[in-house]
C-alpha cells in the first residue's frame, strides 16, 4: 500500500543489480609506491645492492610514562591485597549460621537491667499478704488507667 502521489509500494522482491566503484591514485603515485614496495623486498630478502648499509628499522613501541608503570605495580600488589577482607568476610559469614550470634551485639547491660526488673516483680509477689493488697491495688490502679486512657483517645477522634 502506498501513499496517493508518493510512487508504488517497495513490498516485493529485492533489486537485483549491483554496482561496484574502483578508485585509482594518480599514476605517478601509484608507481612511486609500487617502487618503493619492490625495494623493501629486496631488502627483506638480503639483496641490499645499490642500498648497501641501509637497514629496515625495527618496529618498536613507545614506553609506558611513569604512571602507567605505578599503575602496573600498584595492580599486582593489589591482587593479593584482598585477603584480609575475604578473611573477615568468611567469618562473618560463619558467624551468621550461628543461632546465637546476635548475642554479640547486644548490649551487655541489659541482661542485668531485665535480671533486676524481674528480680523486683519476684519480690512483689512473694511479699507478705499485708503487701499482696498493696500490689492488687496497684495493679487494679493501673488496670483503671489504662481504661481510661483507651476511653479518653476513643473520645478525640
Amino acid at each position: 500500500m502506498s501513499i496517493p502521489g508518493f510512487g508504488t509500494p517497495s513490498v516485493g522482491t529485492p533489486p537485483t543489480t549491483a554496482q561496484q566503484q574502483y578508485q585509482y591514485e594518480a599514476p605517478e603515485i601509484q608507481a612511486r609506491k609500487l617502487g618503493l614496495m619492490d625495494i623493501a623486498g629486496q631488502l627483506a630478502q638480503g639483496k641490499t645492492g645499490a642500498y648497501a648499509g641501509m637497514q629496515i628499522p625495527t618496529q618498536q613501541l613507545a614506553a609506558f610514562d611513569p604512571q602507567q608503570t605505578q599503575a602496573f605495580d600498584l595492580a599486582t600488589q593489589g591482587i593479593g591485597g584482598y585477603q584480609p577482607h575475604m578473611n573477615l568476610a568468611s567469618q562473618y559469614a560463619g558467624k551468621a549460621a550461628d543461632p546465637t550470634s546476635y548475642q554479640d551485639f547486644m548490649n551487655p547491660y541489659q541482661s542485668e537491667v531485665t535480671a533486676g526488673i524481674e528480680s523486683q516483680f519476684q519480690k512483689c509477689r512473694t511479699k507478705p499478704p499485708h503487701r499482696q493488697d498493696s500490689l492488687e491495688r496497684l495493679e487494679a490502679e493501673e488496670k483503671e488507667y489504662k481504661e481510661r486512657s483507651w476511653e479518653d483517645s476513643r473520645q478525640r477522634q
